[in-house]
């Protein structure tokens, strides 16, 4: 009994600090699925009670929110009820038909009562499963992309200067960066190579080649820095997109040696 009781304590001791600052759950199920959801480390930010909903005059605030890149996806746990608390969930959720919306169901309840829910109906038994939520989340985004990647076949794209950054440029178009990277695929780069995450010019690339073929001896970190200073941000990947390998002699960039793969 004792040993039990330590390690409940010690549970207790790991959620509590686990948790992130002035986050106040409802009951342990919530916890538990918080933690679960943050151990995967994915893009999607989950936050607990967001803005409230306004559902035909009344308020109701979910009990989490994921958000990514400008999409937003809404939770809401129901795992206990009474008569009352069921009925005026139910009609409350059922009036969310604009918004994005799980719900997480516990399986004992009277689960066809859900069925003219708005959104995505999950049952558990126990704890919330992280794995459907993800999988609806990543549809969720899939589903943006498309509609992205339709859009920009319809865009010209006009590229300026030597080094464009995707990032920025999926910005300036107001896309995410996948369905840009996807997009670009379908667009003539004659002028350009994709590397890493950056639209590069033939020219400057053939710059960066020359200066560093220029070199008195073949060091890491002179390639490197020659890259640098042409305004490469990924030096590394620029130099294995010229043909060229790393010959290592310890840790230190001073030391290594670059050469052409083909001239072990």
């Amino acid at each position: 009994h004792r040993d039990l009781h330590l390690s409940l304590r010690r549970q207790r001791q790991m959620c509590i600090r686990d948790r992130p600052p002035g986050e106040v759950y409802d009951s342990g199920v919530e916890e538990r699925f918080a933690r679960a959801f943050r151990s995967l480390g994915t893009d999607w930010v989950l936050r607990r009670e967001p803005e409230p909903l306004v559902v035909d005059g009344s308020v109701m605030i979910p009990d989490f929110s994921f958000e990514k890149n400008g999409l937003k996806v809404y939770l809401e746990i129901v795992g206990f009820w009474t008569k009352e608390y069921l009925e005026r969930k139910l009609e409350k959720l059922k009036g969310l038909r604009e918004v994005d919306m799980i719900v997480a169901v516990e399986r004992e309840l009277a689960c066809s009562r859900f069925k003219g829910v708005g959104g995505k109906v999950i049952y558990y038994k126990g704890e919330v499963p992280v794995k459907p939520i993800l999988e609806y989340l990543n549809l969720v985004e899939e589903r943006r992309i498309a509609e992205e990647e339709s859009l920009l076949r319809e865009k010209t794209l006009r590229l300026e200067g030597d080094i464009i950054r995707i990032p920025d440029l999926a910005k300036e178009m107001g896309v995410s960066e996948k369905a840009l990277y996807r997009s670009l695929k379908e667009k003539d780069l004659s002028r350009y190579r994709l590397i890493g995450d950056l639209l590069i010019s033939h020219g400057k690339l053939e710059r960066i080649k020359s200066m560093i073929e220029a070199l008195e001896e073949p060091v890491l970190q002179e390639a490197l820095k020659i890259i640098k200073g042409e305004g490469g941000e990924n030096p590394y990947q620029i130099l294995e997109a010229l043909g060229y390998r790393v010959k290592w002699k310890g840790l230190d960039t001073s030391t290594a040696l670059i050469y052409k793969s083909r001239e072990e």
